[in-house]
């Protein structure tokens, strides 16, 4: 069985202003309503969990509005490197190896997947892709989205949070056998 896998858009903090970054255990700890070392020790349960899959995760990373990362997501999309463009970018983020709120890092990644530096630098000068940002999320919204990861498969099985691999299998299957529920 074919799978065709196509990230959408979906922002945790568009209103933050663009441009600018805090730290993430910052975040979290409002986000969370928890104290900063309830925060930490969060983070470092996912970092546990991350490196027993051999996946480097950094707890200290910065957060900022993801707005323009989206547009270009639009764009790879539009090329058919959507998912490999995005996959890189985050493996980057979670390593500490880079800021995807940084134009240039967002640029440099994009031209590891094909697309030309110009085309990526225009996106991300312009408003270009903002409407396909925004209907994305208001398709998520309907959806019951409320964060990140989510997924959607077959359009019908949905699939919130960071789940194992087993989650996965069952629900990939439960999809490939037109189950909707």
């Amino acid at each position: 069985m074919a799978a065709q896998i196509v990230l959408h858009s979906f922002e945790l903090h568009p209103e933050w202003p663009t441009g600018t970054t805090e730290p993430l255990l910052q975040v979290a700890t409002r986000a969370h309503g928890v104290g900063p070392e309830q925060a930490r020790l969060r983070e470092e349960a996912m970092a546990r969990q991350a490196a027993a899959e051999g996946l480097p995760f950094v707890v200290d990373r910065p957060v900022g509005n993801t707005f323009a990362v989206h547009r270009v997501l639009q764009l790879a999309n539009e090329r058919e490197v959507g998912t490999a463009f995005f996959t890189d970018l985050q493996a980057e983020y979670f390593a500490g190896r880079s800021n995807p709120v940084d134009p240039e890092q967002v640029v440099a990644a994009a031209a590891r997947h094909g697309i030309p530096e110009g085309d990526t630098r225009r996106v991300l000068a312009g408003h270009a892709y903002a409407d396909d940002v925004h209907a994305d999320e208001a398709q998520a919204r309907e959806l019951g989205v409320t964060g990140v990861p989510f997924a959607v498969l077959g359009g019908r099985l949905a699939v919130a949070g960071a789940q194992s691999v087993e989650v996965y299998a069952d629900v990939l299957a439960r999809a490939a056998a037109g189950v909707s529920a």
